[in-house]
């Protein structure tokens, strides 16, 4: 189990790749199928993940994690990491539809 995570996040962090043909075969599809096997993206608000726990989430679930920051006294959403963004760690930056 752990050679799977740690190869899903080392393929992760290098190019992107969110699937890997053996391991997601043999372990993480059960797990997957938990959530109802047809999650194509997840949302953390309120403040950015541990970059270790954001990693191990998107080997064993194969789907990217946006990290948003919002006020319910301002907007919905003010901040919120790209999909191309696999660094971790922060909010992303604010989205186009905020004014200054």
């Amino acid at each position: 189990m752990d050679t799977a995570i740690q190869t899903k996040i080392f393929n992760y962090l290098a190019d992107g790749t969110l699937h890997h043909t053996l391991y997601d075969r043999l372990v993480f599809n059960q797990i997957k199928r938990v959530l109802g096997g047809r999650v194509r993206w997840m949302i953390s608000g309120g403040a950015p993940l541990s970059v270790d726990i954001k990693n191990f989430l998107t080997a064993v679930f194969g789907t990217p994690i946006f990290e948003a920051f919002g006020m319910t006294e301002l907007a919905g959403c003010l901040t919120c990491t790209a999909r191309w963004d696999r660094e971790g760690g922060h909010v992303g930056g604010v989205l186009p539809c905020n004014r200054m």
